[in-house]
Order: C-alpha cells, then sequence, then structure tokens
C-alpha cells in the first residue's frame, strides 16, 4: 500500500499502492513498507497455517477469551511501533522490535528499515488495524489475523524533508502469522499481503 514516487509534468505525485506491507516486502521488510506486486513466500513475508480442525478460534475448548484479547493486543501494538522504530537510530531498532515481531518477519523488517536508511527515506503516520482472529491454536502457539487495515495514512516519507513519497490504501488485506515463544509472548512471525480485496 505503499504509492510511489511518479514524476509527471505536473511533478512528483504521490501513487497509492496495495499493501502497506507491500513497502515493507519490497524492501526487504514487512509493514508500511510493502509494494505492490511483492509476494510473501520463504523469504519470511507470509507463512500459511492450517491448524487442525479442533484448533480453530471458535471451536477448541482451550483457547480462552485471554489468549484472544493477548494475541489481538500484540497485533495492534506491532503496527503501533513502527513508524517509531523505523525513525530510530538503526543500533536501536533490533531490540525495540523483538518485543513485537520474530524472525522471519523481524529480520525482514529490519532489512527493509536499512535500505530506507540508504534512500534517505522513513516511515510515516500509523497503519489502522482491523483485525479478526481466523485461527488460534494455544497448543502449538501459533495464530492467523486476518486484518483489513486502513493504510491511507501510512508509507514512505523523505527523511530530510518529511514530503511523502508514498501513500497506503484505505482497506489494506493483510494476513498475518504470530507465534507465541518460549516467554509466552506473542510475536508476528509472518506478514502476507494479499490480493484480494476486503
Amino acid at each position: 500500500m505503499t504509492p510511489a514516487v511518479v514524476a509527471g509534468a505536473g511533478g512528483a505525485q504521490l501513487r497509492r499502492v496495495r499493501g502497506t506491507g507491500t513497502l515493507l516486502a519490497c524492501l526487504g521488510t514487512v509493514g508500511v513498507l510493502f509494494s505492490t506486486g511483492c509476494a510473501g513466500s520463504a523469504s519470511g513475508v507470509a507463512q500459511p497455517f492450517t491448524p487442525p480442525p479442533s484448533a480453530t478460534a471458535s471451536g477448541n475448548p482451550s483457547t480462552t477469551p485471554s489468549s484472544r484479547t493477548l494475541v489481538l493486543t500484540k497485533y495492534g501494538a506491532f503496527w503501533s511501533h513502527l513508524t517509531a522504530v523505523s525513525e530510530a537510530a538503526a543500533a536501536d531498532r533490533r531490540q525495540m522490535l523483538s518485543a513485537f515481531a520474530t524472525n522471519p518477519a523481524l529480520d525482514s523488517l529490519l532489512n527493509g528499515m536499512a535500505t530506507a536508511d540508504r534512500k534517505g527515506q522513513v516511515f510515516y503516520g500509523q497503519n489502522t488495524p482491523r483485525p479478526r482472529l481466523t485461527r488460534l491454536s494455544d497448543q502449538d502457539g501459533v495464530a492467523v489475523v486476518d486484518d483489513c487495515q486502513d493504510s491511507s495514512h501510512a508509507g514512505l516519507a523523505e527523511k530530510s524533508t518529511g514530503r511523502h513519497l508514498t501513500v497506503g490504501v484505505p482497506r489494506n488485506h493483510v494476513v498475518v502469522t504470530m507465534h507465541r515463544g518460549d516467554d509466552g509472548q506473542w510475536r508476528v512471525a509472518f506478514v502476507s499481503y494479499t490480493r484480494t480485496k476486503c
């Protein structure tokens, strides 16, 4: 959902790109930086998860409301922290992000931010999630969130001037796989910007 700058007769313009994560994927990251046409794979942007029928959020007796709340709270926190992490010193980013993301998404995001640094770019704004928990397996420590987020107030900006280079779309379909770590905390592990509408 990251638009690219298009030079034309009228000067540079913002172009809308589906997927905030699209920006990140193309930069080698995840989130506000994914650009249209990038797809997830073993590179860490996306991973499908098909739990057994008993592990669905609605059908697993061991899935408690508190588990759902923990997953969705951490999911929202992931998106709300991306811009601040992008603006931080490169040496501080891993520590800041590791509370909300794990590999391969963590390394992918950090690589994308490093690419943006080299281009003199930084994230701006914030994606507004509209998440729906579609799968949750407490036993396996895996959850899947289907999100039709509003990315129309987020994208990439020129670091030196603050000029917006890209902007997202109001309805950005994102599917995220989250893993629960040994410390009991849920973190984003894979982000997929789908081509389907939401």
